[in-house]
């Protein structure tokens, strides 16, 4: 999962209890939150769109989907 720092749809709660259960429930799973970022960072036509993060999300991504 990959959670965006500032989020209006998720809060740290819900943030904090989707990371504890999958790091509980052991691989294959991870969560990641990038720092400075909003929902939707990784979209391009988004102002909320950071390419750092993204490029960042897109290969943890793409290495669990090889699995």
């Amino acid at each position: 999962m990959h959670f965006a720092d500032y989020d209006a749809f998720e809060s740290a709660e819900d943030v904090s209890a989707i990371t504890m259960a999958l790091s509980e429930a052991g691989p294959p799973n991870a969560a990641y939150s990038y720092a400075g970022t909003q929902h939707w960072f990784a979209e391009q036509d988004r102002t909320e769109f950071d390419a750092n993060a993204a490029q960042l999300a897109f290969t943890p991504t793409v290495d669990f989907l090889h699995v």
